[in-house]
């Protein structure tokens, strides 16, 4: 309880956040990263501890890994491919997707717009490499797409591969109506998934206004 008061709006959305991903986590059978640069949102001890005390798989990772200063998606990769890299690798072949944007992305903004996209503290700089590079070095059954500069044609690609893994894992077959129905609804889900990106275009319009002649 003393914990919940001390949380102010922001951390209170940061929780829903943290709670629903972790939870969510382990049911699912797909994974698509996107790896900027920036290292990621690194969660307050005190969500951390409510993650503890909620969800069974987080309080023994967290026991077992020592990532409390981790950001999410460094503590969610652990969790779902280097813990699991055997059974990724092969059983799962073709369902966790990498994307790794060009170090030289935010180099043409503006200094002040470039730290919405680039870190400028050099030790998370040095976490951001190592995540990076442990991706890098992942075995061949797992599909990255490295140092991309177009997010447009970057999230087109997920989904392109997304849908062709759908389709694999869901056959339609004859009198099989749960796996249709399973088919349709993540194909539904990736489309909306992709939408939040590509049909806000302007965004990147802005951003090009920012970049110095």
């Amino acid at each position: 309880h003393g914990e919940e008061a001390m949380l102010d709006d922001d951390l209170v959305q940061s929780k829903s956040m943290l709670l629903c991903l972790m939870e969510d986590v382990k049911e699912s059978n797909m994974w698509l990263f996107f790896v900027g640069g920036r290292y990621g949102w690194v969660a307050a001890p005190a969500l951390l501890r409510q993650a503890k005390q909620k969800i069974e798989w987080a309080r023994e990772f967290f026991e077992s890994s020592g990532m409390e200063n981790s950001s999410l998606g460094e503590i969610l990769y652990t969790a779902i491919v280097v813990n699991r890299v055997d059974e990724v690798s092969t059983k799962l072949k073709g369902r966790t997707f990498f994307f790794l944007r060009d170090d030289t992305y935010g180099d043409a903004f503006s200094q002040e717009m470039a730290k919405r996209f680039v870190e400028d503290d050099q030790q998370v700089v040095k976490q951001l490499e190592r995540f990076k590079e442990s991706i890098r070095l992942l075995p061949k059954g797992i599909l990255t797409f490295d140092n991309y500069r177009d997010p447009i044609f970057a999230v087109r690609q997920a989904t392109e591969w997304l849908q062709k893994s759908i389709k694999s894992t869901f056959p339609v077959l004859a009198n099989n109506y749960e796996s249709h129905r399973d088919r349709l609804c993540h194909s539904c889900a990736a489309l909306s998934k992709r939408s939040a990106f590509v049909e806000q275009e302007e965004i990147f319009h802005l951003l090009d206004a920012h970049i110095d002649p």
